[in-house]
């Protein structure tokens, strides 16, 4: 758990380091004017333990602190078992974590992802299949993060997916891995269709819209056959058997002919070259495995989905470069059928013999309707392929489907059962519970029956994360102050108890309008501060901005 954070930048008045317990941690808002107790740090200092916690946020979304203070330097600690662990994070060098070796006392820089692992390791999260982001984050919920959507608990960020925020919940209740191999079966197969119509798109390549199309491709290749055959008879029927008298004119329709070819096969030829030295899909897919900046501007971008996007745009690449093939392979047997031509061609040049030479309409005819065969027998084994991607999955979806099913079951029933008994004890049995509800693997509703005022939108929010809490792996969560502004004051109190009964896991809040509440609630809230901010020099870093 985290034991301490400090900061040279803080506040003079204050605990250093601020220390850290288990169960509920409040950072307290004090000031004159109890109507506007903002801008005094509080949002700020949860952003700090979110970057203590291994976010990336604080640099990205808290540019006015910043911007005022400067570079500065946070000192932090958490207690592994009977471990101290002490590290440094700064905010020009945010990608690096310092630590202090347990052992030889020595202190040394780790990469944030390192970082990271280490603490899901710590948790005992990296067993579940999840990284520790994925883990924490979306319960991490203050102003600055955007992720408090009453009806979205699982989004960790605004253009989050339903799926990819049930399977983190999956992950945490130790769900996950059960159904990796089925959730790779189905993205593999959703990799290979988008690639073959990623395929069709770069390359224009033709395919048969339809099966009623197929099939009527398939008859049309039958007559095109047909006419062909009929050509090749008809045509070395009516061929010369004896020499023309005149050889100049002989000669002149068969140099026509090879030019023709010749022209044909400078077109293919050149075609062939573009495929071989193809090198577009390399320069577009260039760089796409370097992530290091990327959480610098995205922080809470999923790596590991965004890992699999990268194993898709390879996919892509195979099966790119397998059309290039098949059409190189097609383009180099026409070109060999050129040269045969060819050859045959220049032999009667030279012998000027009896040898037939057919005639050069009867030639084009020809050529168009084996180009016509070719075009109609590719676009429907791009359909096929197309077809048979769009069946595996189908079938992986509904393996995932069949695999899941009783899995979510159980999640929501875990879910559901603990939010009910919270949210009695929040509302004294007077009002509905929120309800889980886990469709399917990639869709999910939560909600309040009958009931969507903002106040229990977020009285819902609160009780999805303490369930969590409680019933998961979740090791903390963070809640702003805004997310109990709209709600009634005695299911505040109860909220503020509840958090309080925490006591093996951290909870940490914002919280101000000491007086509002009971005596009994004002001592709650006293024991449980790590950190009082007011106005002026009592702000957390001393003194306040943004104001005339």
């Amino acid at each position: 758990m985290l034991i301490e954070v400090d900061c040279d930048a803080f506040k003079k008045n204050r605990p250093s380091p601020i220390p850290f317990k288990p169960g509920l941690n409040i950072v307290l808002g004090l000031t004159k004017n109890d109507n506007n107790p903002n801008s005094i740090g509080k949002s700020t200092m949860l952003m700090i333990l979110d970057f203590v916690f291994g976010g990336t946020d604080y640099i990205r979304l808290a540019k006015d602190a910043l911007d005022e203070v400067g570079p500065h330097e946070f000192r932090f600690a958490f207690k592994f078992g009977d471990t101290i662990r002490k590290f440094t994070r700064s905010t020009e060098k945010s990608n690096v974590i310092k630590a202090l070796d347990p052992h030889t006392h020595q202190w040394y820089e780790m990469p944030l992802e390192e970082y990271n692992a280490l603490l899901a390791r710590q948790y005992g999260i990296e067993e579940l299949g999840l990284t520790w982001r994925n883990a924490v984050s979306g319960s991490f919920r203050i102003w600055q993060r955007k992720n408090y959507e009453t009806s979205l608990p699982l989004s960790t960020f605004r253009s989050d997916t339903h799926k990819q925020g049930i399977l983190r919940l999956l992950g945490l209740f130790d769900e996950y891995l059960p159904l990796k191999e089925t959730l790779e079966i189905e993205s593999e197969s959703r990799n290979a269709l988008e690639g073959a119509k990623a395929a069709t798109k770069h390359y224009d390549l033709v395919v048969a819209k339809n099966l009623k199309e197929v099939e009527a491709n398939l008859a049309r290749i039958e007559e095109l056959e047909s006419q062909r055959d009929l050509l090749r008879v008809a045509s070395s029927e009516g061929r010369e058997t004896q020499l023309s008298a005149q050889e100049a004119e002989q000669l002149a329709e068969i140099q026509k002919a090879k030019s023709k070819l010749l022209r044909r096969r400078t077109r293919l030829t050149n075609q062939l070259r573009a495929l071989e030295s193809e090198d577009t899909l390399s320069n577009e897919f260039k760089g796409r495995t370097r992530f290091d900046g990327l959480t610098e501007f995205f922080p809470e971008a999923d790596l590991r989905h965004i890992k699999e996007i990268e194993s898709f745009h390879r996919d892509i690449k195979k099966i790119l470069t397998k059309q290039i093939k098949e059409t190189s392979l097609e383009i180099r047997e026409e070109i060999q059928s050129l040269n045969t031509q060819l050859d045959r061609l220049d032999n009667e040049q030279t012998a000027i013999t009896t040898a037939p030479t057919p005639g050069v309409k009867a030639l084009e005819s020809y050529h168009a309707i084996q180009s016509e065969i070719g075009r109609l027998t590719t676009a429907n084994r791009h359909y096929q392929t197309r077809d048979k991607f769009q069946t595996e999955l189908k079938q992986a979806e509904n393996q995932l489907k069949e695999d899941s099913a009783s899995i979510l079951a159980s999640v929501q029933k875990t879910m559901n059962t603990a939010m009910a008994k919270i949210d009695g004890y929040l509302t004294n049995e007077k009002r509905t519970a929120p309800e889980l509800t886990l469709r399917e693997i990639d869709r999910y509703g939560f909600q309040i029956v009958n009931d969507s005022g903002t106040g229990s939108g977020f009285r819902g929010l609160i009780t999805f994360d303490i369930a969590l809490l409680e019933t998961s792996a979740l090791p903390a969560i963070i809640h702003d102050s805004f997310m109990i502004a709209n709600i009634e004051k005695a299911t505040v109190e109860r909220i503020l108890q509840r958090y309080a009964s925490i006591t093996d896991k951290q909870v940490f809040i914002a919280i101000d309008e000491i007086d509002r509440y009971h005596t009994d609630i004002q001592q709650l809230i006293k024991e449980h501060t790590r950190i009082a901010l007011g106005e002026g020099e009592e702000a957390l870093f001393g003194r306040e901005w943004g104001t005339k």
